[in-house]
């Protein structure tokens, strides 16, 4: 007779039962077979059901109750906040550059930080003076760079928007990770709920670039009366100076960004 398995395949810590307790991996023999690959997946498909869509269904009903249950501890039944994030703006990013819709959003975003009317030569030269040097900058290399890193530019600007809302609602008494982990959920969701809004934009052959911003302020405003305590219209002029604080983030980590740019290039 085969002499019995006893340890964990994954860590070596020696096996108690089907489970090991060390890494919870579960004991399936030494061969993947069919049976126990189907089995598997039927396993991850319940897990990822369970907690995704217990995160994506409360945080849409109450996205400041999610936030707090997380940070107070009961985080098995949500998603990382980041991992979150991440996977609602990777699906969301994917369908607008499978639509089209990437390319428009970007044109505009750097179209309007512009100006007004300009002559051409203005356009197409800036002059940087440094240490009585002069860099000549073009427009449209600007504009590449922005292009190329507004992906970046998104996510830098999050862990710097938090620390100011640290701030702004330090009488509610969360530390920076908690804020952070709770800007990721609005963020995060705002992108998920983005996904059928960049849906219908294409079916019906409509772009507005400002639904997600809305979208977004409408459940960072919610959310903040349930996680920072506060009333109605403390949330609204809440959510008002969160936007400033927001716009304020994206303009240094874009100015950095293109400093960094000018001075490496």
């Amino acid at each position: 007779m085969a002499e019995a398995k006893t340890t964990c395949a994954n860590c070596y810590e020696p096996m108690h039962g089907s489970y090991c307790y060390a890494c919870g991996q579960k004991d399936i023999g030494t061969r993947l077979t069919i049976k126990v690959f189907i089995s598997q997946m039927f396993e991850a498909l319940t897990e990822v059901d369970s907690k995704f869509w217990r995160t994506l269904r409360e945080l849409t009903l109450n996205p400041g109750r999610v936030a707090l249950n997380y940070i107070n501890g009961n985080r098995a039944s949500y998603i990382n906040p980041v991992k979150y994030l991440f996977v609602c703006f990777a699906i969301y990013f994917s369908l607008t550059v499978i639509t089209g819709f990437h390319e428009i959003y970007v044109q505009e975003a750097v179209n309007d930080g512009e100006g007004s009317q300009v002559t051409q030569e203005e356009v197409n030269s800036i002059e940087v003076k440094e240490d009585n040097v002069q860099v000549q900058v073009s427009a449209e290399a600007i504009r590449d760079m922005l292009r190329n890193q507004l992906n970046l530019l998104v996510f830098m600007s999050i862990p710097l928007t938090a620390f100011f809302l640290r701030w702004q609602y330090f009488r509610a008494k969360h530390n920076y990770p908690e804020v952070l982990s709770f800007l990721c959920l609005i963020v995060g969701h705002s992108y998920f709920l983005s996904i059928f809004l960049v849906i219908l934009m294409w079916l019906f052959d409509a772009y507005q670039k400002d639904i997600r911003t809305l979208l977004m302020l409408a459940l960072f405003f919610f959310g903040a009366r349930v996680f920072f305590k506060m009333g109605w219209i403390i949330s609204f002029l809440g959510t008002i100076a969160t936007l400033l604080l927001t716009a304020i983030s994206v303009l240094v980590v874009g100015a950095s960004l293109v400093l960094i740019n000018l001075y490496i290039a």
